[in-house]
């Protein structure tokens, strides 16, 4: 950066600070040289007066001419950036670890297949029709249901009452052998219990 730009930023700040500023160097004119050596010597208005607000308004208006801040002055156009593809993709030769910050665009693009589900509008209009005439018999079904149901009494349509207690056959049978068996057991075992008292009276006497 050279001196001319230095001084032409340092008085690009001073005006957005509100305050009539220009820089003298050899690439201003003769007008822009005599107002700067002007206003240095004029009488300035005195701060917070509507006189120094007009001032620095008609300053500003008149001599305020191509000092508008250009975000290219100083930089240029970014050169563009070529999208690599798979062709360029070298990970499989070098060692390095391959770079994923991007998707990698096919060298030779393939056009995408069409979706087998989508119904063309012959067939959609088709379906459609099919689809409310099913909606119809269903709605007319239900009706006739609905009728014969309100015509029959309700007697007829309560069931027969189920017995909660009651224990089918095999069961019966199964818990029969159950209880015979049990009987059986405890009569042996009151069998025994008096063979063995009978041996204890013997043996005493």
């Amino acid at each position: 950066m050279t001196g001319r730009d230095c001084v032409d930023d340092l008085t690009r700040c001073v005006r957005r600070q509100g305050f009539p500023a220009m820089c003298i160097h050899g690439n201003k004119s003769q007008q822009e040289k005599d107002w700067v050596l002007t206003g240095s010597t004029s009488a300035i208005p005195r701060k917070g007066t509507l006189k120094r607000k007009r001032w620095l308004a008609d300053a500003l208006k008149e001599k305020n001419k191509s000092y508008e801040d250009d975000i290219f002055e100083n930089q240029k156009f970014a050169s563009p950036f070529r999208i690599p593809t798979e062709a360029d993709d070298e990970s499989d030769t070098s060692i390095a670890t391959p770079k994923f910050g991007f998707f990698l665009t096919p060298a030779v693009a393939k056009r995408t297949p069409k979706f087998k589900d989508i119904i063309s509008p012959s067939n959609l209009v088709k379906a459609r029709k099919n689809a409310e005439e099913y909606l119809y018999r269903r709605q007319n079904r239900n009706k006739k249901n609905k009728i014969i149901s309100l015509k029959t009494p309700a007697s007829s349509l309560m069931k027969a009452p189920t017995k909660l207690g009651a224990i089918p056959e095999k069961k019966k049978l199964e818990f029969a052998e159950a209880m015979d068996k049990m009987r059986s057991i405890k009569s042996t075992i009151a069998a025994k219990d008096a063979n063995e008292s009978d041996a204890k009276m013997l043996t005493i006497t």
